[in-house]
């Protein structure tokens, strides 16, 4: 698993795919990137702020997700704009509320990893020094 410092934005890829459902429009487009908790919650709070009929399905391939929603006949390209607008709301609130705790966690979990090591090799110095001939 990268490490948050590595993570990349949240973006929708490929072409959105519509199905016709009487008047109703189901949709389904897919996002890569890597997903985190607070980043869906961002999210989903932008969509249930701009009424949109949307949420992640479950299904994911690696980093790939997929949302799945729908909308009026007339509105599928305005809903592809909004569901466009949440995911860069939600990444802009991720980077600045949530990724700099993550990443400064990560840093202070490697520098105490690397002190145990440290601390270890030292005392397998010191057994070294002071074993006994058997």
């Amino acid at each position: 698993m990268a490490a948050w410092d590595d993570w990349e934005r949240v973006r929708r890829v490929g072409e959105p795919e519509f199905k016709a459902s009487g008047t109703r429009v189901n949709v389904r487009v897919w996002a890569e990137g890597r997903l985190h908790e607070d980043w869906r919650g961002y999210f989903m709070s932008q969509v249930s702020q701009q009424h949109l009929d949307a949420a992640y399905d479950g299904h994911s391939s690696g980093v790939r997700s997929s949302i799945t929603g729908s909308c009026g006949q007339d509105d599928a390209e305005r809903y592809i704009e909004m569901l466009d607008s949440a995911i860069d709301y939600a990444n802009t609130k991720f980077e600045t509320d949530i990724l700099p705790n993550l990443v400064s966690k990560e840093s202070r979990d490697r520098q105490e990893v690397d002190a145990v090591k440290q601390r270890q090799a030292a005392l397998d110095e010191l057994a070294k020094k002071l074993a006994k001939p058997e």
